[in-house]
This record gives structure tokens, C-alpha cells and sequence, in this order.
């Protein structure tokens, strides 16, 4: 009988062909199969290496380990490659602030490398951080052996070249054969490490790292290749030494593209293939091959590509003899455009073996060769693109030919909470020849969620998942540890709270086998994460949520005018309120200022913005005060003709508006503006306004205050690009703990008057974007990623809108003309346009700018009072003219006015000297509203010419801060332009 035979062989034979849930119950079935095979370490060696896909195994190695061992890590590799059951184990959160090096992070790497006496280390460097560190962390040898707990050390790396900083590159272990062979002791020497007596062998772990960002704002990309080397020194005392080492690789042929967040799959140990990847322009999906032995690109031709995309990934299918692609998204950067997709994509890698085979062979592939490589669809796109006009490669994959579902097609179809697993930078691990598990990932709404793949049927498994769910993230790190059966999982950015996350995690793929983690502490009693919904996948991915950031440039100038509208009309409710309260009698001739009485003007002026901002009030609350009140209630018939008249100007003026505005908009104008020709009409007594405003002088930045600042604007020199929100989170933490020290180094003291004259945060902001633009003149603020120019354009407008509601707010604005009015005024008398400001001062009229008028201001400390000696000194009042200064126009800036930036430069602020200087020669002197303040240089020199520098961080801005928010705040909504 076959039970009877005693040949070992055909037992092992008839195993190795059953799957691994059979293997155990054929063990089982008669007790001389089970003596037979049971003790057999070589017998669960091939399983062991069956199941992980390894091409070869070493006999010496095999015997040399105990069967029970060798059946424990099969039973375990058994459970895992099923993917029915996993939990996830928290890492104690006191650990990782008090002890663990790596902070939050995102955009980091990490891999898994041989270590020192058949341990195994992962390496985390690299990210959204300023620190150049490798951390090492040793993963001790063993399941349930004692002492097992893991230990790090955090390496400051060498340098042959010194590296930049990069986020969204690559890196990928190389096999140990070349990391000994590209070794042969360079490292021995003492300029690397002093040598100690007792050194009994060393470890070579080596990793290659390709691409990535290294500029801000998703720029600066690069196609560099480095080597990351670890070497340990054991010596007979048990103790061990480590250090690292970073090495620019000088590549030969044609280098590929360069790109970040891309994907790297190493294959027959030996040639590493590039995939797709982002740009400064969008997605892109060039494919290139790296041969590690000879550092030598091979040129490589493939057939129906899919369209470009990054944050996606890719396993090697070695049992199919291709390469699959797991999802990615598209756009110009992670959150704001493109849109993700959950396709699943194979790459037919025709005559790879060959080429494996013959090396003579990569020297390039022609369209007609047998190496031409094949893309085809498994699964097609079922998302539909975000409603975002930025979008960049936005397109749907998802047309039906060539794609082909998986078997099991009740597993091919995705939900859409399921598909942000596949969203762009979501990890993916393959966990044994046949499955791949993929978790996190999918920008807005980042996902906790996790998801199987079955390469064999090509088709989705739903994994039961136990334990607290983690924090939703993106763009973090998941290393698998294939022999210890976790995946640890560090940092990536969570869309909710708009920062990286400080969250380490570990996953049990193999809870069934009750093991017990010693690896970290763990948080026994963490509360689970809420997991993201349809609704909430819907909402967030598609656009449909209502948010000022994922609004069209349409939609927002719509919105900001709605909020215009109800501004005006509670302004004139307000004034028509106080002027039926006002008695003949006091509306003489006197011109003093009216008492603040907020019991009539209480209406928040923010409070059409949905909410945001509630109880903050504007300086102009405190009291309108207006300068011309009527003196009389009688007028003779010239006066009510003219005003007439005036007004049924200004009425055509605003109709000819309001064919291409809102409706409400427009007729919310006409009706302030009616009421302002109802206060000219009662002011004839003299054509002399006055316009208050706060004494500039006090609030001019010094020089060295610029200067002192630049340095940790510009960070990365002329490669620097991207608004602030996009930038590392330690660059702002820089900036704002510069702006609170003195430039002596001290730190600053509030109730100092001096500190009104040091930058703000979003002074410091709008400077280094001039210096950028200044830096790089031939680029366009899309290209440094500084916002596209209709939405600069329509924030500066909507400033312009700010100003002159001012003016209208102390009734001068029938004093000047507009631009649009300057327009239609020039086409009636014909000729060319001259230069023409955004407000001239009318033929007859005549506008003061009074200084010592005692007018609140935001950043001054309150208004001030009558009896109040000024402290001005003559130097001061130098720049800034007389308390009175007659101006003829008026220009509106929506930036900070730098000093640093010389005249004459092809950048916003380099251009207002000369352009100032123009409107002087024609028009006379005049003034330059700052919405964020100026340096004193430049407002010295705009002085010397005749041009009063003003602050415009006093007004009202709410309708331009609304605006900012749809194109340059973070996800919390700060503005960080």
C-alpha cells in the first residue's frame, strides 16, 4: 500500500504540490508520514521557500536550522499569504514623543535590511523634515525568544557628496551579494570609523534611493541616484558599532525623467524599473530600467500605456511573468488637483528572461524587438475625476477596451471608501507570491482602510480587520517584515487635520497564531479610529462638499462678491439708520468727529462668511465717523442739478457693471453710491475732503529685519518653489520662532512700540514671494507654484474693492474717478490710455491724507487719545510729509513692498518705482496702499519722489482673505501664500 512505503521523497513530492491550508492535514493523516516529514528541516525549508518566492535556496542553511523552527515560520507565512485575518497593534504614544527619533513625517522612506547576525533592521530617513538622520531600527532575531524587544539607533550619515533634501523618492533594498561586492572594505579604513580591538566581522546592508522632490510646492524634482550604505562592527565583547553612508552613483545612458513619487520595483535582483511618477508640470508615466551591476539605464519601449499617474504601486508578479499596477492619482501635486483611480494595470515583460540570461542583451530595445514590453487593464477606473478645472491628467482611464475583470467579479467591484485604498500614495506590500495587501492612501479624504489583492484569480479580498483602527493617512511608510509576520507603519499626512501625523502602528498578519508582540510598547487601551464612510469618500474625492478650497475660480469670485453685497448693504442700513436719528441741530457746521456708538453699529461685518470668523470686529466698528455730514437741509436748484446729474452718471456707470457682475452686487452698489451723491449734494460748501489714516511711519519694517529673514525664506536658493503651505512643516516652525526674536537674537517683548515695526507672518510670506519671482524672473507664479494667475489676479481686485470701500466709507470715493471710470472717460475724449492709477483724484476736488486724525489700527495698539502727546519724532514726520498731505491718486498693492528687492527687476515690487515715478509726472503726487505693509527703504525712496507709502493692514480685508482661502490656506484654512 502507498501508506506502507517509507520513502521520504515521495511524501516530500506529493507536499510540495498541495496548497498550504492541505499541507498540515496530509502531515497529520498517518503517523509514518508524520515521523517522516515532521523532523525534516529541509522538507518545510522548500515549502518555506515555495511559498516566498525565493529562486533559490541554500542546503547548508537548510539543514542547519531546527525543523520546529522551520515549520513555525512556514505556519506563519501559511496564515499571512491567506489574508483572513489581521490586527492592528498600537505603539505606545509616550514612546514615540519621549524616546523614538522620528518625529511626524511625511513623504519619508523606509526598508527593510539584512542586519548583523541574521537579524533584520529597517531604515527610516529621508521626508517633510529638516533632519538629514538614518534611523536603524534592529529587529531581533526570534518570535517568543526572550529579550526580543527592538532596539534603534539613530545614524548621522557621511557624505561622498552632500545630499539634499528630498521627499517622495525611492528606496529599495539591494541584493547582499552586490552590497558585499560593492563593498570590498572600502570601510575599513579609519576615515570612516576608529577600529577597536576585537572586531570580529562586519555586516554590508546597502539601499538604493532614486528621485524625488527637492524644492518645496512639489518642485525641483530630480533623477539622481544614491546609495545609502550600513555598516555594523561586532567585536568579541558583544557590543556593536554602526555608522552611514550616502553616495552620489554616476549612471551611464540616457538618464530618465525626472520625477517623485514614483514607484521602484527591483527584479531578478538585478534591474530596477521606474515607473511613472509627478513633475512640477503634472503626471507623468515614462517607464526606465536600472541595471544595478553595471549602474547603466536601458533604454526600454512599451506598448498601450495608461495615462500618467503618481502614488501608485507596483509589485512583481515573478509565477505571471509581469509587473502590476495598483491605482495612483494624477495632477500637479497630492491634494488640490487631479483625480485618484482605482485601476488595476499589468505589464507583460516580453524577454526579460532572456535579457536575465544573456546581459549583452540591455544594451537597448528597439520597437521591433522581442523585449517590447505590453500594458493591458485587469480592472477598469469605476471613479470619476474631481470637478477641479486645475486638474492636470485629470482624464479616465476607464474606457472598456482592453480591460479585462478579475474571475470573481462580485471582488472586482469596488466601493468607494474601498477605492481610496488604491488613491495615490497608499502602500503596498507583497505578502507572498499570491497576495498583495494594500492599505491607507488616497489624499481627500485620506483612509485607514486596508485591502487584499489575489494575484492568481486577479481579483480583490477583503481582509477581517481586528484592534483600534489607526489615524487616516497618506504618504506614509509600511515596511513588511516577512519573517516576523508585522508590518510597521509610521507618519504620513492626514487630510483632516491638515499636518503630518505622529502615529506608529504595527499590523499582526498572523493574529490566529496568539503570539505575543514585544517588539514596542504598546497603548492597551487606545480607542479606534472612526472609518472613513462612502458618504465621506464620496464627498471629499468627487468635489461634492462645499468647501471654499475645492470651489472653481468662478465659484469663488461669486461667493465673494455675495459677501460684498451684504457688506455694502449693512453699511448703508447703518448710515441711513444714523442719519434719520440725526437732528438738524447737530448737524451743523461742526466738524468734530462723532462719538463711537456701537450700539448702532453692531453689525459684524464678517458675519456673511458662513460662520468663519465669528465675533471678530473690524476697527471700522468701533465707529463710522464720518467726516461730511450735512449742514443744512437747504439747497438752492443749481445744487440739486448738479448733484443730479452727477448722480445719474454714476448710475450709468454702475449699470454698464452689472451686465457683468451679480445682480445683487451691482444693485447694492448703485444704491451706496446714490447715497454718497446724497452726501455730495448736501456738501457744497467745499470740494476739500479729508481722509484719515494712520500714521504710516510707525508701522515701516527696518531693513535688517528683511534681511535677517531671508536666509530661512529662501531655504533652497534659486530651486525654492511652492506657497508656504506646501512646505515642510519645520519650515514655518522656523519662521514663526525667528519673527518672535530681535534681531540680536533676543526674544522680542510685546509691550515694546518697536515690535510694530518688525514683520509679520504674512509680511515675512508675501516677501519671500517677490524674492522667488526676483530669484527666477523668466518663470510665471504657476511655474514656482505660487497660485495661477486668475487667482492672484482676482484677490488683488478684490482689494482694490477693499480700498474703495474705505474711501466710500469716509466719503471721499465721489472724489475720484476709478479705473473703469478713467476707461470710459478716455474713450469719450478719444486718444490713447495713459498709465492711470486705481483711483485719480477728479478735476475740482482736492484730497488730504490726515496723519494725526486719532484713528484705530489693528497692529498700533488701539486708538489713540486726544490728550496723548505724539511721540513723533522730525525724522519721522520726514517721511511721511505734514500731518496733511494733499495726494492726487491713489494705487492699490496686494503684497508686502520689499526693500531688498532692487528697482528695475521684472518682479511685482521692482516695477513700482518707476511706475510711481510715471503717475508723478503725470498726475503729481499721490499715494501706494501696502495691503501688508512696506519696508522703510523702499518707502523712503517712493517719499523722495513724491508718493506716500500707506499700510493697508487696517482695512477690512475679509473679502480678499475669503479668496486667499480657495488657492494659498492649508487645509485648516490659515493663509500661508
Amino acid at each position: 500500500m502507498l501508506l506502507d512505503l517509507p520513502e521520504q521523497e515521495v511524501w516530500q513530492e506529493i507536499t510540495l504540490y498541495l496548497p498550504p491550508k492541505d499541507v498540515l492535514s496530509f502531515v497529520s493523516i498517518h503517523r509514518n508520514i508524520n515521523k517522516c516529514l515532521s523532523s525534516s528541516s529541509s522538507f518545510w525549508a522548500q515549502l518555506l521557500v515555495r511559498d516566498r518566492d525565493y529562486e533559490e535556496t541554500s542546503e547548508g542553511e537548510s539543514t542547519s536550522v531546527v525543523a520546529a523552527d522551520v515549520r513555525e515560520a512556514f505556519l506563519l507565512q501559511s496564515f499571512m499569504s491567506s489574508l483572513a485575518f489581521v490586527k492592528w497593534l498600537p505603539v505606545s504614544r509616550d514612546m514615540q514623543q519621549r524616546q523614538f527619533p522620528v518625529k511626524a513625517r511625511e513623504g519619508h522612506n523606509s526598508c527593510v535590511l539584512n542586519g548583523p547576525d541574521g537579524f533584520k533592521s529597517l531604515v527610516i530617513t529621508g521626508g517633510f523634515s529638516d533632519d538629514q538622520g538614518v534611523t536603524v531600527i534592529t529587529l531581533k532575531k526570534g518570535l517568543e525568544a526572550h529579550n526580543s524587544n527592538w532596539g534603534w539607533t539613530r545614524l548621522t550619515p557621511r557624505f561622498s557628496d552632500e545630499p539634499t533634501f528630498v521627499y517622495g523618492a525611492s528606496l529599495t533594498l539591494l541584493p547582499p551579494a552586490l552590497s558585499a561586492e560593492m563593498e570590498k572594505d572600502r570601510f575599513m579604513s579609519h576615515e570612516f570609523m576608529r577600529l577597536r580591538p576585537g572586531l570580529l566581522k562586519k555586516n554590508v546592508a546597502k539601499a538604493v534611493r532614486f528621485g524625488g522632490f527637492e524644492g518645496g510646492g512639489y518642485s525641483g524634482e530630480t533623477n539622481e541616484v544614491w546609495v545609502l550604505t550600513i555598516v555594523d562592527y561586532d567585536y568579541e565583547d558583544d557590543s556593536l558599532d554602526q555608522f552611514a553612508v550616502w553616495e552620489k552613483m554616476e549612471t551611464q545612458g540616457t538618464r530618465p525623467k525626472a520625477r517623485a513619487y514614483h514607484s521602484a520595483t527591483l527584479i531578478h535582483d538585478r534591474y530596477l524599473v521606474i515607473i511613472g511618477g509627478m513633475t512640477h508640470l503634472g503626471s507623468c508615466i515614462e517607464e526606465s530600467i536600472l541595471d544595478i551591476q553595471t549602474w547603466k539605464w536601458i533604454d526600454l519601449s512599451c506598448e498601450g500605456e495608461p495615462r500618467g499617474r503618481h502614488g501608485h504601486s507596483v509589485v512583481w508578479d515573478k509565477r505571471r511573468d509581469r509587473l502590476v499596477m495598483f491605482g495612483g492619482g494624477s495632477g500637479t501635486d497630492l491634494l488640490r488637483t487631479g483625480a485618484d483611480c482605482n485601476e488595476v494595470w499589468e505589464l507583460k515583460m516580453k524577454g526579460i528572461n532572456a535579457m536575465h540570461r544573456n546581459p549583452a542583451r540591455s544594451q537597448g530595445c528597439s520597437d521591433n524587438d522581442d523585449t517590447m514590453w505590453e500594458w493591458s487593464k485587469i480592472h477598469k477606473n469605476t471613479l470619476s475625476p474631481r470637478n477641479n478645472s486645475d486638474s492636470v491628467n485629470s482624464g479616465d482611464d476607464s474606457d472598456s477596451d482592453g480591460s479585462r475583470e478579475g474571475n470573481n467579479h462580485a471582488d472586482s467591484s469596488l466601493s468607494p471608501s474601498e477605492s481610496l485604498c488604491l488613491g495615490r500614495c497608499h502602500n503596498a506590500m507583497k505578502i507572498s507570491p499570491d497576495a498583495v495587501l494594500l492599505m491607507f492612501g488616497g489624499g481627500r479624504p485620506s483612509t485607514n482602510g486596508m485591502l487584499g489583492y489575489d494575484l492568481a484569480n486577479d481579483a480583490f479580498l477583503r481582509p477581517n480587520v481586528k484592534g483600534p483602527l489607526p489615524v487616516p493617512r497618506f504618504t506614509g511608510v509600511a515596511s513588511f517584515l516577512e519573517t516576523e509576520g508585522y508590518i510597521l507603519v509610521h507618519g504620513g499626512f492626514n487630510d483632516a487635520t491638515g499636518g503630518a501625523v505622529l502615529d506608529m502602528n504595527v499590523l499582526d498578519l498572523a493574529p490566529s497564531l496568539r503570539r505575543h508582540f514585544t517588539g514596542f510598547p504598546l497603548d492597551e487601551d487606545r480607542q479606534s479610529q472612526e472609518s472613513v464612510s462612502d458618504e465621506a469618500a464620496r464627498n471629499g474625492q468627487y468635489g461634492a462638499n462645499p468647501n471654499p478650497r475645492q470651489m472653481s475660480a468662478l465659484q469663488r469670485l461669486l461667493l465673494a462678491q455675495l459677501y460684498e453685497t451684504q457688506m455694502n448693504a449693512n453699511n448703508l442700513n447703518n448710515l441711513e439708520t444714523k442719519k434719520m436719528e440725526a437732528s438738524p441741530a447737530s448737524t451743523g457746521s461742526s466738524k468734530k468727529r462723532p462719538r463711537s456708538d456701537n450700539s448702532n453699529n453692531t453689525t459684524n461685518i464678517t458675519a456673511g462668511r458662513g460662520g468663519r470668523g465669528g465675533g471678530r470686529r473690524s476697527y471700522h466698528q468701533n465707529g463710522r465717523g464720518g467726516r461730511h455730514r450735512p449742514k443744512n437741509n437747504r439747497h438752492d436748484a443749481s445744487s440739486r442739478a448738479r448733484a443730479a446729474a452727477v448722480n445719474n452718471d454714476r448710475n450709468k456707470n454702475h449699470a454698464q457693471r452689472a451686465q457683468q457682475q451679480q445682480q445683487d452686487y451691482s444693485s447694492s452698489h448703485q444704491r451706496s453710491n446714490n447715497h454718497s451723491s446724497r452726501l455730495e449734494e448736501n456738501d457744497n460748501a467745499s470740494a476739500t475732503k479729508t481722509l484719515p489714516w494712520p500714521n504710516p511711519h510707525t508701522h515701516y519694517v527696518p531693513l535688517h529685519e528683511e534681511e535677517r529673514l531671508l536666509p530661512s525664506l529662501l531655504h533652497w536658493g534659486k530651486s525654492e518653489r511652492g506657497m508656504m503651505k506646501d512646505q515642510p512643516p519645520f519650515r514655518l516652525q522656523k519662521i514663526q520662532k525667528l519673527l518672535l526674536l530681535n534681531h540680536n537674537g533676543t526674544t522680542s517683548n510685546s509691550r515694546n512700540s518697536h515690535n510694530n515695526r518688525r514683520m509679520t507672518l504674512l509680511q515675512s510670506l508675501s516677501l519671500r514671494r517677490t524674492h522667488l519671482k526676483h530669484l527666477q524672473p523668466r518663470l510665471s507664479m504657476p511655474q514656482l507654484k505660487l497660485g495661477s494667475e486668475t487667482d492672484i489676479r482676482h484677490s488683488a481686485a478684490l482689494f482694490e474693492q477693499v480700498v474703495q470701500n474705505y474711501l466710500k466709507r469716509y466719503n471721499v470715493l465721489q472724489c475720484f474717478w476709478t479705473e473703469e471710470d478713467q476707461r470710459r472717460e478716455n474713450r469719450r475724449k478719444g486718444g490713447r490710455m495713459p498709465p492711470s492709477p486705481d483711483f485719480r483724484v477728479r478735476d475740482g476736488y482736492y484730497v488730504q491724507l490726515d496723519f494725526d486724525h486719532h484713528h484705530p489700527h489693528p497692529h498700533g495698539g488701539g486708538v489713540k487719545k486726544n490728550n496723548t502727546k505724539s511721540k513723533t519724532t522730525n525724522n519721522q514726520r520726514e517721511n511721511t510729509a505734514s500731518a496733511r498731505t494733499t495726494i492726487n491718486w491713489i494705487e492699490a498693492k496686494m503684497f508686502y513692498g520689499a526693500s531688498t528687492i532692487p528697482s528695475n527687476t521684472p518682479n511685482a515690487v521692482g516695477a513700482i518705482l518707476p511706475k510711481m515715478n510715471e503717475y508723478v509726472s503725470l498726475y503729481g503726487a499721490g499715494a501706494i496702499v501696502f495691503m501688508y505693509g512696506c519696508g522703510d527703504v523702499l518707502a523712503r525712496q517712493l517719499f523722495e519722489i513724491g508718493v506716500i507709502a500707506l499700510d493697508g493692514r487696517g482695512l477690512d480685508v475679509a473679502i480678499v482673505e475669503e479668496s486667499q482661502r480657495g488657492w494659498c490656506a492649508d487645509p485648516r484654512g490659515t493663509i500661508l501664500f
